[in-house]
């Protein structure tokens, strides 16, 4: 099975279209500081964001550019997804499997439902009418699964063909001319650069799956059958790494692997090998696939860098503040304040009204923010010099221990572009890069789907995409890795590539003040009140694209026309107009 993709590829225009979306992504900046899939019960975070990583991260692989999908790239990936991502989970039984295979035209040949140390879970299925073989290894499930997974120490991968002692292997059958294929050729390379190597757990189980199922193969590819593997999580790192071995001495040259949610498992040679024969699918902001110990350093340079910007103290103690008064108040309900609101339509009106004197702006529920209200720089600027006069060494201070912030931040960036730069200890506590590990990637292309203007679309990237070396610490890193969420956006993405209107560019987070639906701050309904709250708050309703706070946003509606089968968050306005006849 041929599963190589042209750049540029054949397909329907629709295609052109989704790729077309990061570029636009890039240049509008639609919601920059976020929005996007989070969930219903988290803020809607980085969405036009990833179009515009998708854009610029291409300068930073060193593979191929991004490649648009084709509808035959989907087909494909949408034929193996149950397999991987629904058959084998939920706990079914043996007859349980079979039927629901059946019910797809797949006959269950046999079946390991049960998993223990490197040894998961899997299942052997045959479609007589295509002539295709799929065998589907599960991800994680168990605790033994969890142990598979942490054994990431590299070892050399593949081993000797001969030192397996695989069913249905047999020797180079003319000793005097050297296998020329590429895996023979890894044990003698001596360039670092080229070292294959794979995590120990995973590459444990490939082995023993190799065992396992090489004769089956072997006799089915004998019989005409297309030999696929597939898999989700650990599974689809097993399937590849079995791949690899059983593709390594021409056993089964013709071999394909499709992996779901697949986890960085093997070095930049090796995945690079992968490339033949394997596609993998990464969804979002998934976590797994990010794991590296490139991604774990930045993470806690990150974190070390934020911390010591003390950006998150005020904002702590500005929550822990208003949560001590929100429980002195019996928990009372939230307000809205109508006095403010028709302020806010007009300035003018009731300016010696008691509602606008600073007590009675302290004991007002929730503070309005006005937009497009006068300021006055010179009294901000006599106020800021009165404070400087006041008391000039802390600020001083804190612009000196900023500068040296920065310059900490700016070296930790330097080491995160280069593995190898090791920095020298600071008193100031910035974090010490120094690589401890070898690089891991994930083997093989990665169809990446992101999120533009709150729907799904997919991209080919190469294993080394920049953005897939960052974790990101959102509230779905965890969600996108879930079997229902990968299949879910597929079918996502194949409606929006059918769908017959464009999405409405989103409000970026920092263009908005106030809710657009009821002019109030968007944290009017929350306890807390701080910035970090407000960006939880904030929503971009999907038909419109305004920002509106969360009870302004509480409707849902599916919206076929942007290609959004499920019920999607909208504003209160659209929710009542939709459907105007």
């Amino acid at each position: 099975m041929n599963l190589e993709v042209e750049a540029g590829g054949g397909g329907d225009s629709n295609s052109d279209v989704a790729f077309q979306d990061v570029a636009d992504a890039a240049a509008e900046g639609d919601a920059a500081a976020g929005g996007g899939k989070g969930g219903e019960g988290a803020a809607d975070v980085a969405d036009a964001a990833d179009g515009a990583d998708a854009a610029d991260a291409t300068a930073g692989s060193t593979t191929d550019p991004l490649r648009p999908v084709t509808s035959e790239d989907l087909a494909l990936i949408m034929k193996y997804g149950p397999l991987a991502l629904h058959f084998l989970y939920g706990g079914r039984s043996a007859v349980d499997t079979q039927l629901l295979a059946r019910n797809q035209g797949w006959s269950l040949i046999f079946i390991e439902p049960d998993s223990t140390l490197n040894s998961p879970a899997f299942a052997l299925f045959a479609n007589k009418t295509t002539k295709v073989a799929c065998l589907a290894v599960r991800g994680t499930a168990t605790i033994t699964d969890v142990v598979t997974d942490i054994r990431a120490r590299p070892v050399k991968f593949p081993p000797e063909l001969k030192d397996l002692d695989l069913p249905g292997w047999r020797p180079n059958p003319n000793p005097k001319e050297p296998i020329t294929n590429a895996w023979q050729e890894l044990a003698a390379s001596t360039d670092g650069n080229a070292e294959s190597m794979a995590c120990l757990g995973m590459a444990t189980a490939a082995e023993w799956l190799a065992s396992e199922t090489c004769t089956p193969l072997c006799q089915l590819a004998r019989e005409g059958y297309e030999i696929v593997l597939t898999g989700h999580s650990l599974g689809a790192a097993v399937a590849t790494l079995l791949g690899a071995l059983l593709r390594g001495d021409g056993l089964l040259p013709d071999l394909a692997v499709v992996g779901f949610s697949t986890p960085a498992c093997t070095s930049r040679f090796l995945a690079e090998q992968c490339r033949n024969f394997s596609r993998h699918v990464v969804l979002h902001d998934d976590v797994i696939p990010r794991i590296t110990p490139r991604g774990l350093r930045g993470l806690v340079n990150d974190i070390v860098a934020a911390n010591q910007s003390n950006e998150w103290q005020p904002q702590l103690k500005e929550d822990l503040d208003a949560l001590g008064e929100r429980v002195r108040s019996v928990w009372a309900p939230r307000k809205r304040s109508t006095k403010k609101l028709a302020l806010r339509m007009d300035p003018n009106k009731g300016s010696d009204d008691e509602s606008n004197s600073p007590s009675a702006a302290a004991k007002a529920p929730v503070p309005i923010i006005w937009v497009g209200a006068p300021i006055d720089e010179a009294d901000m600027e006599e106020e800021e010099a009165k404070g400087a006069e006041a008391d000039p060494n802390p600020k001083a201070e804190a612009e000196a221990e900023a500068d040296a912030t920065a310059i900490g931040m700016e070296e930790a960036e330097e080491a995160a572009e280069d593995p190898h730069v090791e920095l020298e200890p600071r008193e100031e506590g910035v974090m010490v890069s120094r690589p401890v590990m070898p690089e891991v990637y994930v083997p093989g292309d990665v169809l990446h789907i992101y999120s533009h203007r709150g729907v799904y679309h997919a991209v080919w990237v190469p294993f080394d995409f920049v953005d897939l070396g960052e974790i990101k610490p959102l509230p779905n890193m965890l969600k996108d890795h879930a079997a229902n969420s990968v299949w879910e956006a597929l079918r996502e993405v194949c409606a929006v590539r059918k769908a017959t209107e464009v999405p409405p560019a989103w409000v970026p987070y920092d263009a908005a003040a106030v809710c657009s639906c009821c002019d109030a701050a968007f944290t009017w309904a929350s306890t807390l009140q701080s910035k970090a709250q407000e960006a939880r708050d904030k929503h971009n309703c999907r038909a419109c694209g305004n920002l509106v706070c969360a009870p302004c946003s509480s409707q849902r509606v599916s919206l076929p026309q942007y290609g959004l089968l499920e019920p999607s968050r909208v504003c209160d306005k659209c929710y009542y107009t939709l459907f105007e006849l």
